[in-house]
């Protein structure tokens, strides 16, 4: 309205200054800029907020002061979508999955957060949310002023994480990836890491941190509009037209599964198996937790023995899912003590004492199915595992790792009392 009003102004006193050209031709001007501006207004968008849901924010301190953790918890109509989005993005930044809005978690531990004790910073979030895009924001800042920042961008119909190489035929993909990055992309060695990346209603920004081009983090936006041509049924509806999103699901990790191991109900987290992510469990009646461990992760052909997988997964991860594939998780469980005194009944411990326990590394096999992943759990994973399963063979300068691997096993089955045990394993894709 104040830029109408400011044409409407200008043009009812333009004859009084037409006789003067210096006047009169300034005037001219700024009436074009003025047009100019209002033509870009009118380019862009109009916000269309998102229906149907609303943000919690969970506070919690640490056991350190200056470590105060605000977590998002999304409350939405859709039950299902709510419950998924949660899941995921609970497990894959603090390691525990809530009950609730109110902050409890299943093991009881209602104030901290289990990763906190692997050292994370002070977290923030924003929510940039608008009716194609359930988008959140979390930022971690470190204690000496240094801020991470990770998007999550999720289908609001179905709660499906949102990855840009869905949106576009392969073919396409490495054209976009020309246009954002400004060079032609043609070998796959190219390709950057584009999962980090938000988008508004007319704009995609990304996080840029593995590329063979770069070699520090790069912002880089490009403009829907200008990639529109690319784009596939599903981008389409992300980015542009909302239609029937519900139809549309990913198989690209991470991916959040639910099941049984045993008698125990889990949520695992799976992550991309080449490049650095970190699949994790949580047991939810014990509230045991296991991460994997990256040492050890082997994809095995059981007719033969031995693969030397590719650094880049954006197609192995669909050669993954013909195979087993086998993994060590570390599992810990924590250890309450309190440490405060003098508490009386009804009294807030606010400097409760909690302790890791490890349990060692177990062995996690599985391959995927049409209805999520079958396989088997073993507890604790046998000392002899990587000659027995996946081949890999120790050399006289190592056979003082297999020693160790022996007496590590036999150590948990005495100090724990653990017997070896397999439990069959059937998990759902949330």
């Amino acid at each position: 309205m104040g830029k109408k009003r400011t044409i409407i102004l200008i043009m009812a006193i333009i004859p009084f200054f037409s006789s003067c050209s210096k006047i009169y031709n300034g005037l001219k001007n700024i009436l074009k800029e003025v047009a100019h501006a209002m033509e870009e207004d009118m380019k862009k968008p109009p916000f269309e907020p998102l229906e149907g849901y609303k943000i919690i924010k969970i506070e919690r301190r640490n056991l350190n002061d200056w470590h105060n953790y605000k977590f998002p918890y999304i409350l939405m109509e859709n039950k299902e979508v709510e419950r998924k989005v949660n899941g995921l993005l609970q497990m894959r930044n603090f390691g525990v999955v809530f009950n609730g809005p109110d902050g409890s978690c299943v093991d009881g531990i209602d104030h901290i957060v289990r990763l906190s004790y692997e050292g994370k910073p002070t977290t923030s979030f924003y929510d940039d949310s608008f009716s194609r895009n359930l988008s959140i924001k979390i930022a971690f800042t470190e204690s000496d002023g240094t801020e991470t920042l990770r998007y999550y961008n999720f289908n609001p119909k179905t709660g499906d994480l949102y990855h840009l190489e869905d949106f576009f035929s392969e073919e396409n993909y490495y054209l976009f990836q020309s246009k954002l990055l400004g060079y032609e992309v043609t070998e796959e060695e190219d390709l950057a890491d584009l999962s980090n990346f938000e988008f508004t209603q007319d704009k995609i920004g990304v996080r840029i941190s593995l590329s063979s081009r770069f070699d520090l983090t790069q912002y880089s936006v490009i403009k829907i509009s200008d990639i529109e041509p690319l784009l596939n049924d599903y981008g389409r509806a992300a980015l542009i037209t909302g239609e029937e999103l519900e139809k549309y699901h990913t198989d690209l990790p991470p991916l959040l599964y639910e099941g049984m191991i045993g008698e125990e109900p889990v949520y695992y987290l799976r992550e991309r198996p080449f490049r650095g992510g970190r699949d994790q469990l949580f047991f939810r009646n014990t509230g045991k937790y296991g991460e994997r461990n990256e040492e050890v992760s082997l994809l095995e052909i059981p007719e033969e023995r031995k693969i030397i997988p590719s650094e880049r997964d954006r197609k192995n991860i669909y050669f993954c899912d013909g195979y087993w594939y086998d993994i060590q998780f570390l599992i810990k469980y924590i250890d309450r003590e309190r440490g405060s005194k003098g508490l009386k009944p009804g009294d807030r411990d606010y400097f409760p004492h909690y302790d890791y326990k490890d349990f060692g590394t177990d062995l996690f096999c599985y391959h995927v199915t049409e209805d999520g992943l079958e396989g088997y759990y073993q507890t604790p994973c046998p000392w002899d595992h990587k000659l027995t399963v996946t081949g890999f063979d120790y050399s006289e300068d190592e056979e003082f790792r297999r020693r160790e691997d022996e007496e590590e096993y036999k150590d948990r089955i005495e100090d724990y009392g653990i017997k070896p045990q397999k439990y069959q394993v059937k998990l759902k894709k949330m």
